[in-house]
């Protein structure tokens, strides 16, 4: 997951897969870590986002 598809021509399906490749490039740069995992309140998909603290008090400060 996180990784750019394209998909083969003809299946039927639309997309092409960039929204997380997206997600996790902006994290990179932005010094950030994506986890993506189960809920084991919810059952489903639970994505966490950390932000280094430093980056975290200058937007807090802006």
């Amino acid at each position: 997951m996180g990784e750019r598809f394209f998909r083969v021509l003809g299946t039927g399906q639309p997309g092409s897969g960039l929204g997380w490749s997206i997600v996790r490039r902006l994290a990179r740069m932005y010094g950030m870590d994506v986890e993506v995992g189960r809920s084991t309140e919810l059952g489903g998909l639970r994505v966490t986002l950390t932000v280094p603290e430093a980056l975290a008090v200058r937007a807090v400060t802006r």
